[in-house]
């Protein structure tokens, strides 16, 4: 909803009334159009579990929650959208337009759920866009606060930081944490920075576990005691080691079991037999696991 309401408030500023419901936008005069930076679509990984992924879900629910709004996802130009995905939009009423063909005048609200993706060939929103209203999901500073010049394409990095700041867009900033750590880093003003929480979408499926399907479940993952769940690598920005220090201290006094849920990469299968050799009891490494199973631990 608070997504919603920031959008609201980018139509009002271009001319379109909101209607009595927060789920809707009721043009004043014609449709509100609006474009959609669906590029990383075509980044593989991205889609499986990154931006990418979450991002879909956004266009899922902006098509079910806006239909009279008309939404564009502006793809790449060479690099192809999976068939599925795209399939799957037009079924819920998106049009699709190679990015190099459109401009400002083509939108009232665009919207790039990548902002900060500056490798080459990924031609900045903000330069394109710089008369439309921009809304920009914003994720994290991660780069800046734990990599500083250390990451690929770095100058570009800080130049985009800049366009960010210059270009009026709006900041839907995943928690109040990154919202207030954006504007600290950039002199970007509050007014346009606002706080929608990372939103969790599930599986899909209908079917719910019975207690005994899901005991059985944690059981073969060697659950078997109250447990702290860490999701995600072990690269330092996520800060595994006082995740795992605080555990300790908890469990000193009230057994308990830390799950570390995630594909054993190299970085964690390391991790895993680094806690082996030093005699650290009570650390579950699932490797990967279905959304049902990851479902069923949250």
């Amino acid at each position: 909803e608070s997504v919603e309401a920031a959008w609201e408030e980018l139509a009002a500023a271009r001319g379109f009334a909101p209607g009595a419901s927060s789920r809707e936008i009721r043009p004043a005069s014609r449709q509100l159009r609006i474009g959609f930076d669906a590029r990383v679509f075509s980044v593989a990984d991205s889609v499986v579990r990154g931006i990418g992924h979450y991002a879909i879900h956004h266009v899922k629910a902006l098509l079910r929650h806006r239909p009279d709004c008309r939404i564009t996802l502006l793809h790449d130009d060479t690099e192809p959208i999976q068939a599925g995905i795209r399939s799957e939009l037009e079924a819920l009423g998106a049009a699709w337009r190679p990015w190099s063909s459109c401009s400002s005048r083509d939108f009232d609200i665009f919207h790039t759920a990548d902002p900060m993706f500056v490798f080459p060939g990924f031609a900045s929103p903000f330069q394109r866009f710089s008369s439309s209203r921009i809304s920009a999901t914003f994720y994290d500073m991660t780069p800046l606060r734990m990599y500083e010049g250390r990451v690929a394409n770095w100058p570009a990095y800080l130049a985009r930081l800049d366009e960010l700041r210059d270009s009026g867009a709006t900041l839907l900033c995943i928690s109040e944490f990154t919202r207030r750590d954006v504007m600290l880093a950039t002199g970007i003003p509050e007014h346009r920075t606002r706080t929608v929480m990372a939103g969790f979408n599930s599986s899909g499926s209908s079917r719910t576990c019975t207690r005994e399907e899901g005991d059985a479940v944690l059981g073969r993952m060697g659950i078997h005691k109250p447990f702290f769940v860490y999701v995600g690598t072990c690269d330092p920005h996520k800060n595994f080691e006082g995740a795992l220090a605080a555990f300790q201290m908890v469990s000193h006094r009230n057994p308990a079991q830390l799950v570390v849920v995630g594909k054993l990469s190299h970085s964690i299968r390391s991790v895993r037999d680094q806690l082996a050799q030093t005699g650290v009891a009570n650390v579950v490494f699932t490797d990967f696991i279905a959304r049902e199973q990851l479902e069923l631990l949250y």
